[in-house]
């Protein structure tokens, strides 16, 4: 997907700082979602994009 959307990169930092206080068990489940959620929205626009992504790489 980053090679077809740069804007990805700029999420990156966020989920997986996100993820590894989940697993220190500084925060809960919910704002994971939210960070994911947060991601998705921004990044990918309509249900058609998320198909071709997925399709594309398996």
């Amino acid at each position: 997907m980053i090679k077809n959307n740069r804007k990805i990169i700029l999420y990156l930092p966020k989920i997986f700082i996100n993820l590894i206080k989940y697993k220190l068990c500084l925060v809960n489940k919910r704002k994971i979602v939210a960070a994911i959620n947060d991601f998705l929205n921004n990044v990918i626009r309509s249900k058609e994009e998320l198909y071709g992504a997925v399709e594309g790489f398996w």
